[in-house]
C-alpha cells in the first residue's frame, strides 16, 4: 500500500492541498487512516511566532470499499509575541 497517499490525492478536494499536507496513511482490514497537516506559511503574521501544531482532530469521512475513512488533521498554533498568548486558527 505505499501509494495509498496517491489515493488520499485522488480521494480529497484538490483545492485542499493549498493548505494541507498529506503527511501519512495507515490501511488495515477495516479502515483507512489519512494524517493531514496544514502548511506552515511563508511568512507569519507579523507579531506572531509558530508554536508547533495542535492536537490532532478526527473527522470520519465517507467509507471506500467498504472501509471507514478517518481523517486525522493537525493545525498551526501560534503565539502573539507581545501578549504571549496562543492561537489557533479553526481550518475547517
Amino acid at each position: 500500500m505505499a501509494n495509498i497517499i496517491d489515493l488520499g490525492y485522488l480521494v480529497l478536494p484538490k483545492d485542499i492541498y493549498e493548505h494541507i499536507d498529506l503527511i501519512k496513511s495507515d490501511v488495515s482490514a477495516k479502515e483507512i487512516d489519512l494524517y493531514l497537516d496544514e502548511k506552515s506559511v511563508p511568512s507569519p503574521p507579523s507579531g506572531f511566532t509558530s508554536k508547533g501544531f495542535t492536537k490532532p482532530i478526527t473527522i470520519q469521512d465517507f467509507p471506500l470499499r467498504g472501509k471507514g475513512v478517518f481523517l486525522n488533521i493537525c493545525g498551526l498554533k501560534w503565539q502573539n509575541n507581545s501578549t504571549e498568548k496562543s492561537l489557533q486558527i479553526a481550518m475547517i
